[in-house]
Formats: structure tokens, C-alpha cells, sequence
């Protein structure tokens, strides 16, 4: 990750507050008591709201600022690399949304991320992955530098954030760009790719069952061209 989110790690639980739509669906998709891993947990709002409720949460991410913010709301943070998850237990529950696997820099690293999964769960937890839905926006006739996507202006509590998608060859350069306070914040991040059906396959040749939606409502089905969002649920079978 750049500096870029370390610099807005104050202003991050304003930018994204904790979606009780996201919130609802993780506690749908465990039980009270259970142990739960975040990862990538930003500072904590998700992670203070599955505790909240009764979970066991147990969260990392690569961001110093962010896990310090997330700890001073009374959660079990830690930096760590999501290539390099040494956790010594195993968890009913590993969560990963808001598009983070989408910043890891090959697939061979999704690979790698994916493949600590089956290690880290019990037998019968559940793996859930949020990214972004690519195959809605991906234009394969787009030049470079097009302009693919651009998501609503978020703007909270005097905080205005922007996101823009672009093309970049055979990625996704993600724009996002912070006003606040008076000071203007700035970065462009490569994201990979990602094809859900990468995801979906890679997970059933680890012994997973799989299920998938396209939104935080699970009723919502995943439909390639429509869905904004790709949300999966995988099963340690």
C-alpha cells in the first residue's frame, strides 16, 4: 500500500462508515461466539460492529495507522501482510471486503493469498470476499488511460472523497482523491483484474463449496454485465 492511506487513516471511519448492509451479511454468515479474522480491517469499523455483536474478531492490516486506530477501539489488530497471515489458530470466519484483494499486484498473489485460506479456517467455516464486479466495467476496446468507471462522490462530516476507475493496459488504475480540512489528498493504485471466475475456481479446486452474489443482500444474484459488486461465500468443506 502507498502512504496515501496512512495519510487519511484519521478521516477513514468518515470515507467509509461501518455499511450495516456489510455488517448484516457477516453476521448471517456466523454464529455468536464465533472467531472471525478481518483482514485488510482499515480502522475497525466493521471489525468494532462484528464485536459488538458477539464475535471473536481478530484483525490485521498493513497500514501501522490503521491497526492503531482500530485498536484504540478495543479490537485485536495487528500489521500484518495478507501474503503473510502467521496466525497461529484457526477461525469460523475470514472476511476480506471492500475490494482489497483487488490491490494485491499478480494473480500468483491472489493464488498465494487464497491458498493460506484452508489453513486458516475450521472445517465448515466460511470464507467471504468482497471485490468490485470488473466484468461491469472492463472495456476491452478502451485505450489506455480511458476513463472506465467513477463511483459517487462520498462526502460525510466535512470529507469529500472521489474514486475513478481507468484503464492500464491489463489492469485497473484506481484515482481516488481526498478533500479535507483543507488539504487535498491524492493516489492512483494499480488493481488487478480480477475475473470471478478465477475466484470461484481456484477456491473449488482448495475443497471449497462456493456460493456467490451480487450485493450484500443475499438475495441479490450475480449477474456478469449488471452487478456492481461480487460477493463470495466459500465453505471449508
Amino acid at each position: 500500500m502507498s502512504q496515501f492511506y496512512s495519510s487519511i487513516s484519521k478521516y477513514y471511519g468518515k470515507i467509509f462508515p461501518a455499511d450495516m448492509k456489510r455488517v448484516e451479511f457477516l453476521l448471517h454468515a456466523s454464529r455468536d461466539g464465533d472467531d472471525v479474522l478481518d483482514i485488510a480491517c482499515g480502522s475497525g469499523e466493521i471489525a468494532k460492529k462484528m464485536q459488538d455483536n458477539g464475535k471473536n474478531v481478530y484483525a490485521i492490516d498493513i497500514e501501522d495507522d490503521m491497526v492503531e486506530l482500530a485498536r484504540e477501539k478495543g479490537i485485536d489488530a495487528h500489521v500484518m501482510d495478507m501474503l503473510e497471515l502467521q496466525i497461529k489458530k484457526k477461525f469460523d470466519m475470514v472476511y476480506c471486503i471492500g475490494n482489497s484483494v483487488s490491490h494485491l499486484e499478480t494473480k500468483f498473489d491472489l493464488d498465494d493469498f487464497l491458498f493460506q485460506m484452508p489453513m486458516l479456517l475450521k472445517k465448515g467455516g466460511h470464507l467471504v470476499i468482497h471485490i468490485i464486479n470488473f466484468l461491469r466495467i472492463w472495456d476491452e476496446n478502451a485505450p489506455d488511460g480511458a476513463l472506465l468507471y467513477e463511483l459517487p462522490v462520498i462526502e460525510n462530516e466535512g470529507v469529500r472523497f472521489e474514486r475513478r476507475y481507468y484503464r492500464e493496459k491489463d489492469k485497473i488504475r484506481f484515482n481516488a482523491i481526498l478533500n479535507a480540512d483543507g488539504e487535498t489528498f491524492e493516489d492512483n493504485q494499480l488493481l488487478l483484474n480480477i475475473n470471478p471466475k478465477d475466484l470461484i475456481n481456484f477456491l473449488i479446486s482448495l475443497g471449497f463449496g462456493v456460493k456467490i452474489y451480487g450485493g450484500f443482500n443475499k438475495a441479490a444474484e450475480f449477474e456478469a454485465k449488471k452487478s456492481f459488486s461480487f460477493i463470495l461465500k466459500a465453505t471449508r468443506l
